[in-house]
């Protein structure tokens, strides 16, 4: 971790490492997902993590794991694999064993996570806007040209190398959190500009969401005071957007109406709470298992044979449409324990954020660069509330990638931060 003694890394070869791990997060999930036809991201964001793993080998080699991260991680291993043995070993379910690999990608966010908080501002920030600008440019290619090669065109919305419009918007979403803290007013209103246009005209409510919280993101730079009034007003505004525009649109229209049965996307969000809820309840607080929901044991409630009857199969079962119900249904009391956590952190954040984007103008150099930094990670750990809470790709997603890199930068930095 850098002090105000030891001069910030700056490593010319930095930003292009980020860069290149960044592509390969978004890349080569989702593209083997289409060409190989899999029912998961997992496989892609496994091949991604050994590359970027490889990429950025030489900046970890001198990585320190402290005595508990070490304990912590080798508790959280040795529980899901106790578990994964004792599901195969009793029903024959080998899932959870083989979803052990999650805490392989747990472990490469951790390690690029500790690279960056050595990183030069410059070359972090580089490599998002860089990163953004490519997928801004991707969408607006969507509009006038859809993949119809190497499996494209077995889906009806793909946005190359996504398969769906909703695995671009997470992904953009989130890099465009992580952004948009630290760009001028002018850069601000472009990007929102441009996101909230690529939302209405794709169309696509995941981005029209995220263009939400960007704006949020940049009032956050204005006094605390002053920030709840603009608030009122941006949601007042926010409020007239939707009722005279966006309810005129016939699909926002039957994504913000959850009050009849023939509406598959809200009838999937709800059913995630259901799921949460009856698998909570099903198993006395103690949840399903790590990666248990979608199996025979699973509890369904009756929502879900609602979806069937009108589908004519399941949707999101085992992904539970977004992460906090998985983790709920899944662990039990752990999951909801874990999401009141990023409850907790999510305000932590807001006011964290709010402080230092205000005083980061007043500190020298090396602080100056551990601020961006540091309110950099903070907006895409904001921003992935929309993946847990919202509409989320289960563990295995670039998504959760990102939040345990931007979560362990976080940490760090605001480690650093309380010295000063």
């Amino acid at each position: 971790m850098p002090d105000t003694q030891r001069d910030v890394v700056v490593d010319k070869a930095g930003a292009g490492r980020l860069v290149m791990s960044l592509l390969l997060l978004f890349v080569v999930p989702s593209f083997l997902f289409v060409f190989f036809k899999l029912s998961s991201l997992a496989p892609g964001l496994l091949l991604a993590c050994m590359c970027i793993l490889a990429i950025n080998i030489r900046g970890l080699l001198g990585f320190r794991v402290s005595a508990a991260g070490i304990l912590m991680f080798a508790f959280m291993f040795g529980g899901a694999f106790a578990f994964g043995a004792y599901a195969y070993l009793s029903a024959g379910e080998s899932k959870s064993l083989i979803s052990l690999l999650f805490f392989f990608v747990i472990a490469v966010a951790v390690l690029l996570g500790q690279s960056i908080v050595n990183y030069d501002f410059c070359i972090f920030n580089r490599a998002l806007i860089f990163v953004l600008i490519t997928l801004i440019l991707l969408g607006w290619l969507k509009l006038f040209w859809q993949p119809s090669f190497l499996g494209y065109e077995n889906y009806s919305k793909p946005v190359f190398p996504f398969s769906e419009e909703s695995h671009y918007s997470l992904f953009l979403g989130i890099i465009a959190c992580g952004v948009i803290v630290n760009l001028s007013v002018f850069a601000s209103i472009f990007l929102i500009l441009n996101m909230l246009v690529l939302a209405v005209l794709m169309p696509n409510l995941t981005l029209l969401l995220f263009s939400c919280i960007c704006c949020f993101l940049f009032l956050l730079r204005i006094r605390l005071l002053y920030l709840w009034g603009v608030l009122i007003v941006a949601l007042a505004l926010l409020g007239c957007f939707l009722y005279f525009f966006l309810l005129e649109n016939e699909y926002f229209k039957n994504r913000l109406d959850f009050s009849g049965a023939d509406n598959l996307t809200a009838l999937v969000f709800l059913q995630g709470w259901a799921l949460a809820y009856s698998n909570f309840i099903g198993t006395s607080g103690f949840g399903l298992g790590f990666q248990m929901l979608g199996s025979n044991f699973t509890y369904l409630p009756e929502i879900s044979e609602i979806i069937y009857r009108h589908a004519g199969q399941y949707f999101n079962v085992a992904d539970a449409g977004f992460l906090a119900a998985k983790l709920i249904a899944e662990l039990g009391v752990l999951g909801l324990l874990l999401s009141i956590f990023y409850l907790f952190l999510l305000f932590s954040v807001i006011f964290s954020m709010n402080y230092w984007l205000r005083r980061s103008s007043t500190l020298d150099s090396v602080e100056g660069v551990i601020v961006k930094n540091y309110v950099a990670v903070g907006g895409i750990v904001f921003g992935f509330l929309v993946e847990f809470f919202f509409r989320g790709l289960g563990y295995f997603s670039p998504g959760v990638f990102l939040f345990f890199v931007a979560l362990t930068v976080y940490l760090k930095s605001r480690t650093f931060l309380r010295r000063i």
